[in-house]
């Protein structure tokens, strides 16, 4: 199962992902920068815009936490080889991924090269990825 998200204008775009066969995608609906919960996408899906103004899939079934193995790609603004980053200010996929995290088998970042930065300020509730995939590279990020 794969957690992922529908790309803002200054985001890696990949809304073709879910036109890969054998795989069950889950966009996230926001309800609040605290809340989120993931309901499943295919190509009959609806969509509309949520909370945040951010495209959202409408009634489908929800990410059944804890039943497979389930890779979380997420969105960032800039990031580090720690696998420390910065989204859009929200704390949405960070206060989410630490209530989570256990059912989560893997973090990847998607990002342009041009956003890695030597260092990303970490706060306490800030959940570090695994990999970082850009345009030039997959990056194995150091665990602090």
């Amino acid at each position: 199962m794969i957690l992922t998200y529908r790309a803002m204008p200054s985001e890696v775009n990949i809304d073709l992902l879910p036109e890969l066969p054998e795989k069950r995608f889950f966009y996230p609906v926001t309800h609040h920068h605290e809340h989120m919960e993931w309901h499943e996408v295919d190509s009959k899906s609806s969509w509309s815009r949520g909370v945040f103004g951010i495209l959202e899939p409408d009634g489908s079934a929800t990410w059944p936490a804890g039943r497979g193995i389930t890779t979380l790609l997420c969105p960032l603004t800039a990031f580090d080889r720690q696998g420390n980053r910065l989204g859009m200010g929200k704390g949405c996929f960070d206060f989410w991924l630490a209530s989570q995290k256990q059912h989560i088998y893997q973090v990847i970042g998607l990002a342009f090269s041009c956003q890695e930065v030597a260092q990303v300020p970490a706060e306490g509730h800030d959940m570090p990825m695994d990999y970082v995939i850009t345009e030039e590279e997959i990056i194995t990020c150091l665990k602090r």
